[in-house]
């Protein structure tokens, strides 16, 4: 891409950090020469309700992270029970358990309910917290899952891999039922940043429809954590899977907010490490209406760097620092103009910088959002059609598309790397 002025200008939006949680708002801008109009529901709801939380794990738990930001009053959660799922609940053990806890994972959490065994995961469900955080191992989890929504709590799923498409669609379908929510903690990772980028970039009639994004992510190993995984890497830690989730949650959540969902899916290379994992991979996701996703990511020993390309009819976007947030809090959006050159092609021009406040830290949004969904379920008395529900909707279908396209990108893999129609896989 070719750009003929450099100069940018700077704008500032400070006040965003009062208008976090505004009040409902609703978007909608259409482009005079198109039929598409984005709709943006970013239905927030003020401060949320205290919202009483439990969690279920097992003894090898140990996302410290996920606890203390949990402990942070922007998160609008209290946690008051906390099950140990693999423990007997016999009297002398507890209570060395639960000192251990407390003096460890659980320091910023002395008031929570400890619990151990199938006997503490049945007084938990009994219990009047709102809503249950599942972290076990992947042969438990759906059981898990289907006995709390049953209970009528509202869920949190830890790990996205360890759910087969047909078994999320099954608890989707019970979460429905009884009119609770259900949803993977990866879903609200960048809620805040691409929120805000979409709102105040994507949203502006000038932009014009989003025919092409590119993701190229490196992440440094020793920030792997920070995308919710650890070294060594396991075969289940590569790069499709981790770090092509984030770029394909994305895409699926602009895209679709257009009619516009994925087609067919390839693997244009990778490379493996000793685990069989792929440490590094460059893919491509063509949707309907010619749109398309090409992302190259992977693990790097040296600095981190992230960034998005959002290429539309009239400008050029570009996002930093979308997966993990930089460390001054500030998210980078760059919008360009694209004009038509003498030779016939599209060039890139002037354009502007905006910053905007990144927000608090992405597991405490990623809990204030939960809660916030989750309550608005409550208020309208289960799944409905009305806008207090629309985000509770978009969820659940981006997070069955993004779902699809790792299998068949995973499928691409198997097959030599050959393009897999989505439509055609056999998720089971």
């Amino acid at each position: 891409m070719t750009v003929l002025d450099n100069s940018v200008e700077t704008t500032s939006y400070n006040s965003q950090v009062t208008s976090l949680l505004p009040g409902k708002e609703e978007i909608q801008q259409e482009d005079s020469t198109s039929s598409k109009a984005y709709v943006l529901h970013l239905t927030s709801f003020g401060m949320p309700r205290q919202f009483n939380l439990g969690m279920v794990v097992h003894s090898d738990f140990h996302e410290s992270r996920l606890l203390s930001s949990l402990a942070k009053p922007g998160s609008a959660c209290s946690l008051s029970d906390f099950v140990v799922l693999d423990r007997p609940s016999q009297n002398e053990e507890k209570s060395e358990v639960e000192s251990s806890l407390k003096k460890s994972i659980l320091a910023d959490h002395q008031d929570t309910k400890i619990r151990l065994g199938e006997a503490g995961f049945e007084e938990l469900l009994k219990s009047n917290v709102d809503a249950i955080f599942i972290y076990v191992p992947a042969e438990l989890q759906k059981e898990c899952v289907i006995r709390a929504l049953q209970a009528r709590k509202h869920v949190l799923l830890n790990d996205p891999v360890s759910t087969s498409l047909s078994e999320f669609k099954e608890q989707q379908e019970c979460a429905k039922q009884h009119g609770k929510f259900i949803q993977f903690r990866t879903m609200f990772f960048h809620q805040f940043s691409v929120r805000k980028f979409f709102e105040r970039v994507l949203c502006d009639e000038r932009f014009g429809e989003i025919m092409n994004i590119e993701c190229n992510v490196r992440v440094c190993y020793k920030d792997v954590e920070k995308v919710g995984v650890t070294l060594p890497l396991g075969k289940t830690d590569g790069a499709i899977r981790v770090l092509g989730r984030f770029c394909i949650l994305v895409s699926a959540l602009f895209y679709s907010r257009v009619g516009i969902f994925a087609h067919s899916a390839k693997v244009i290379s990778a490379e493996f490490g000793s685990k069989g994992e792929i440490v590094s991979t460059r893919c491509i996701v063509k949707f309907t209406e010619g749109r398309v996703l090409e992302f190259d990511v992977g693990y790097t020993n040296f600095a981190t760097r992230q960034s998005i390309d959002i290429l539309a009819e009239n400008r050029f976007a570009q996002m930093k620092d979308f997966i993990i947030q930089h460390p001054d809090g500030l998210a980078t959006y760059r919008v360009y103009d694209r004009v038509p050159s003498s030779s016939g092609s599209m060039e890139i021009v002037k354009g502007e910088a905006i910053d905007v406040y990144g927000g608090p830290k992405e597991e405490t949004i990623m809990w204030r959002r939960f809660a916030e969904l989750s309550q608005s379920l409550d208020d309208q008395g289960g799944w409905d059609q009305s806008d207090r529900t629309a985000e509770c909707r978009e969820l659940a279908n981006v997070a069955l598309q993004t779902k699809r396209i790792i299998i068949a990108l995973e499928k691409s893999v198997d097959n030599s790397f050959e393009e897999v129609i989505i439509d055609d896989i056999d998720y089971e």
